[in-house]
């Protein structure tokens, strides 16, 4: 890989973070100006989305680019405390309305049409549920990340390199963890496990990995792995070379 290619990647991880970030400063700024302390209205660095689709589409992609609708996206679920259940009961009350049950900490779902709380929930299933049950047309619930889950993937479950693995295979594995952690999965990062694995395993100089660090040099990695005819390595680099630009759903 050379370094155009690194820096281009280190640019696109910061551009998924600034658009992660997004929707929060921007709604954040709006409480601030309406002169209002209440917590419930600020969004958290954290928070799910409920989407059309059961796999990642336009939809979720138009979230990440900030064109998405309350149509497309009628809802998300904040997590909250007792505290922001008590201010957002105290509005309810002042207006003659049923205040939500309390919790000690719990999630509220948000319509996203008003931005205004319709429920509040002890456990997040059944919040999942009461969106389900309430939008016919949402087919899944994703983190902001895009993600199923919440965090980054650690790779323990990633397949043995000491086998016949083919880039299919390879390819699948990508897929499936871009599905499951979104944007918060990066093909490089796992680039780096493998070549760690090469260090531990096959006694590969550890100036591959050096050089990987500091110019996301992959031809003396590929040049190894040739020379010892690690055929489901050279499999996983063909395949994680390609993904970001050629296969990942999210960056094409």
């Amino acid at each position: 890989m050379s370094k155009n290619k690194k820096l281009k990647r280190e640019q696109k991880k910061k551009t998924y973070k600034k658009k992660q970030a997004t929707l929060q400063n921007n709604r954040n700024k709006q409480v601030k100006e309406s002169n209002t302390n209440l917590s419930f209205n600020l969004v958290p660095i954290e928070f799910l989305i409920a989407f059309p689709n059961l796999k990642i589409g336009k939809d979720e992609i138009d979230f990440l680019s900030e064109t998405n609708t309350h149509l497309n996206t009628p809802a998300y679920i904040y997590p909250i405390n007792k505290k922001s259940i008590h201010e957002k009961n105290l509005v309810l009350k002042s207006n003659g309305l049923k205040p939500f049950p309390y919790y000690e900490s719990g999630w509220m779902v948000i319509s996203t049409e008003n931005m205004q709380p319709i429920g509040t929930f002890d456990k997040l299933e059944f919040a999942k549920e009461f969106i389900y049950s309430t939008y016919s047309n949402v087919k899944q619930i994703r983190y902001n990340s895009l993600g199923l889950k919440s965090g980054c993937p650690d790779f323990s479950d990633i397949p043995n390199l000491n086998s016949s693995v083919d880039k299919e295979q390879w390819i699948e594995y990508c897929l499936y963890l871009e599905e499951q952690y979104g944007f918060q999965f990066d093909s490089q990062e796992l680039i780096d496990i493998i070549i760690g694995k090469l260090i531990d395993e096959h006694n590969a100089p550890t100036y591959l990995q050096e050089a990987f660090y500091s110019d996301g040099l992959i031809e003396p990695i590929i040049n190894f792995i040739k020379e010892k005819e690690l055929i489901s390595y050279r499999n996983a680099f063909d395949a994680l070379n390609d993904f970001e630009e050629k296969l990942s759903k999210i960056n094409n």
